[in-house]
């Protein structure tokens, strides 16, 4: 009798570590799956924002360069036909027939003046412009330093490590290039002469 007690009490300890095995299983999944599910759908959105922040730049870039060079060409334009018309002007109101008075009038008139508002507004176009560019090409780093840093840091590393690094392409100049790979910038002439 005590044998099948000893019996009922191992049967009932073995019950026991399989229901607190299974419990501790059942509860790592029940995280663990949603986790991965949750950091593979970051992942996946992430990539994707990234692709269309990259297009964005795309289109922004295009029409910066666009606004930028039209309205430098109706800017330039201005400068041509006031330069033509003011020739004009000039040598038709001065030139008489015997000369006199053609100095004196030229002091009391109100001649035509150059207006530079297009050339600064050209300026303020441009400075606009290429910051607004600069700050669309900072959120695509600032998407990819996000997602890099998720995918190396725990827990993120355990869903999404697997995955490639994000690499995003960003506008920039050759000077620019130079300077960084040399680590030293010595060209501080604004007008090189």
């Amino acid at each position: 009798m005590e044998n099948q007690e000893n019996q009922g009490q191992g049967f009932w300890t073995k019950n026991k570590l399989m229901i607190i095995i299974g419990g501790i299983v059942l509860l790592f999944l029940l995280i663990y799956i949603p986790m991965s599910i949750s950091y593979s759908n970051y992942a996946n959105r992430t990539e994707v924002a990234a692709k269309e922040k990259t297009k964005a730049c795309t289109v922004d870039y295009d029409a910066m360069w666009k606004i930028i060079q039209q309205q430098a060409g109706v800017t330039s334009e201005y400068k041509s036909a006031f330069k033509e018309i003011y020739s004009d002007l000039i040598d038709g109101r001065y030139s008489t027939d015997d000369g006199k008075g053609a100095l004196m009038s030229w002091i009391q008139e109100d001649n035509p003046t150059f207006d530079s508002k297009l050339f600064d507004k050209l300026m303020n176009t441009i400075e606009s412009q290429r910051t607004d560019f600069a700050t669309r090409q900072k959120e695509l780093i600032a998407i990819e330093n996000d997602y890099n840093q998720e995918r190396v840091t725990f827990p993120g590393s355990w869903f999404i490590g697997d995955r490639p690094e994000m690499e995003v392409t960003l506008i920039t100049s050759t000077k620019t290039k130079q300077v960084y790979e040399a680590g030293e910038d010595n060209d501080i002439e604004l007008f090189n002469k």
